[in-house]
C-alpha cells in the first residue's frame, strides 16, 4: 500500500511545533478526522490495536492518515444464528449451564475472548463472607459493597470526581493475563519498564 508523503505525525508536531495545534479548529477538525475513520473501522470490526499520536499521520494541510496497525479482525460471532428464545427456555429449564448462557449474552452484546476493550464481563452475585455463600445484595455496586458508602462518595467531593467502573480496565486485563501477554505489548499497556516480579 502507497500512502501520500505525510511530513508530520501528531507525536512531533506535540513535541515539536504545538503552535500548529493553537488554533481549535484546527483540533476540532483532527478529532474529527479521527473519530470519523474508527468509526468508519469499528462498524466493519477493525481495531486499530496501536493508536498513539506517533502512528496518526499528518499531510500538509492536517489530512489525517494512520499507521501503525497492529490490527484484530474478529471473527463473525454468529449473532445472526442465534435463536435468543431457546437459548433463555434452555437456560432456565437447566439445558444449558450459567457460564454458557453468560457467555451467549456477552457475545450477543459484541464481547469476545482475548479482546481487552470487549472482554466478556460475568456478574459477581454470590457473598463470599457468610456462611452460606449465598447472594450478594444486588442494589449496590460490587464497588461500594466492597469499598463502602464512605469510600465510593469520597471520589465524587474529590478534586477531581471520579468512579471505578466494574467492568475491568485495559490496564487491569493486561495485568491478569500477564503470564500469556507477550512482553512488548506488557511495555505498551501496563508500564514502559518491565518488572517481572510485579506481575501476578
Amino acid at each position: 500500500i502507497l500512502f501520500e508523503h505525510c511530513p508530520f505525525n501528531l507525536g512531533s508536531l506535540f513535541q515539536f511545533s504545538r503552535g500548529m495545534l493553537d488554533d481549535d479548529m484546527r483540533k476540532l477538525f483532527l478529532v474529527y478526522q479521527l473519530l470519523k475513520v474508527m468509526n468508519e473501522f469499528h462498524q466493519k470490526g477493525i481495531f486499530h490495536g496501536n493508536l498513539k499520536p506517533s502512528n496518526l499521520l499528518l499531510g500538509p494541510n492536517l489530512w489525517l492518515s494512520l499507521t501503525g496497525f497492529k490490527c484484530h479482525v474478529p471473527e463473525s460471532n454468529g449473532t445472526d444464528s442465534i435463536n435468543i428464545p431457546s437459548a433463555v427456555e434452555k437456560w432456565t429449564n437447566g439445558q444449558m449451564s450459567n457460564f454458557d448462557y453468560l457467555m451467549l449474552l456477552n457475545r450477543l452484546a459484541g464481547r469476545r475472548k482475548g479482546d481487552p476493550n470487549f472482554h466478556p464481563v460475568f456478574p459477581w452475585v454470590m457473598d463470599f463472607t457468610a456462611p452460606n455463600r449465598g447472594w450478594r445484595d444486588l442494589t449496590k455496586t460490587k464497588f461500594r459493597l466492597t469499598k463502602g458508602d464512605e469510600q465510593l462518595d469520597s471520589t465524587y467531593d474529590s478534586d477531581l470526581p471520579h468512579h471505578v467502573t466494574d467492568v475491568l480496565s485495559e490496564l487491569t486485563y493486561y495485568n491478569y493475563f500477564a503470564r500469556r501477554t507477550p512482553v512488548s505489548v506488557l511495555k505498551i499497556f501496563v508500564r514502559a519498564n518491565y518488572e517481572p516480579q510485579e506481575y501476578p
